[in-house]
């Protein structure tokens, strides 16, 4: 049995139909994804409720042990629910980037839910949030959202995006304050949930911070720790604009994507823009 989703990724299990010529053989396939049935083909991305949502063709096709002819009948195909109801809610395969932060670095948390949703991207259906206790005492909430991996390659001059792994759920805070920090997950999707507390450590660091209009005079920039900012850069609005290339006479590659990019901030880096 074989299923393609929406994105023409392939899945696919093998089972024996024994039994005997004429008599009829039952087949299951489960669609949970622990029950690891279904496989994926030439890509990385595994079989899961994300997956499922998505599938645009359900096929069988039956192969026989040796050299044989005659006609084989399939009926009563159905697909059955899951009993139970609701899954219950749980973050599972927790994991921090570190558990010592520099100050103004990244801090990440990545995450996985038993539960999935028609769409992870509204925050009326599910919202994750990360709550930080700063060594004083402040709180801060930050939004987490939803993320899938994937891994590119271009091919005949045409980048092409593949999904790697598994989606999952991501937070991602800065620290301002030098000791610990305590955080918690909140899950909210019509049944609240909040995990115990954890902790991590932010250690001094050479980072300025982040740009914000300077205190002492309002036409300038400046840096958290206080240092002036000057932006010096350009927009680059897309990596397929082509609009004035005629006039430059300079070719665009349109289906470059994201390696066009690679270009340009390598440029801008040697040219020693900040913006």
């Amino acid at each position: 049995a074989y299923v393609v989703d929406e994105d023409e990724f392939w899945y696919q299990t093998w089972r024996r139909a024994g039994g005997q010529p004429g008599k009829w053989s039952t087949i299951e396939v489960s669609l949970d994804a622990s029950a690891g049935d279904l496989l994926p083909v030439a890509h990385a991305r595994p079989w899961g409720p994300y997956v499922a949502r998505g599938v645009c063709e359900i096929g069988v096709r039956v192969f026989a042990d040796r050299p044989t002819d005659g006609t084989i009948l399939l009926d009563n195909i159905r697909f059955v629910p899951r009993s139970g109801g609701r899954v219950p809610q749980r973050v599972y395969g927790f994991e921090t980037n570190s558990d010592r932060v520099g100050r103004f670095e990244k801090f990440e948390i990545t995450f996985e839910l038993t539960r999935s949703y028609d769409n992870p991207f509204d925050p009326d259906e599910v919202a994750t949030w990360g709550h930080f206790t700063s060594p004083s005492g402040k709180t801060v909430r930050v939004p987490g959202f939803f993320y899938q991996e994937y891994g590119r390659q271009m091919s005949r001059k045409s980048e092409s995006l593949t999904p790697a792994g598994a989606p999952k759920w991501k937070i991602r805070f800065s620290p301002r304050e030098v000791g610990e920090y305590t955080y918690e997950i909140e899950i909210s999707d019509g049944d609240p949930l909040r995990t115990s507390p954890r902790r991590f450590t932010c250690i001094p660091s050479g980072n300025p911070g982040c740009v914000r209009i300077c205190a002492r005079d309002k036409r300038y920039f400046e840096f958290d720790n206080g240092d002036f900012f000057y932006p010096i850069g350009h927009n680059i609005c897309a990596a397929f604009d082509d609009c004035h290339s005629a006039n430059w006479r300079l070719p665009v590659n349109r289906f470059e994507g994201t390696y066009a990019y690679d270009r340009y901030l390598d440029g801008m880096l040697r040219g020693k823009e900040n913006y």
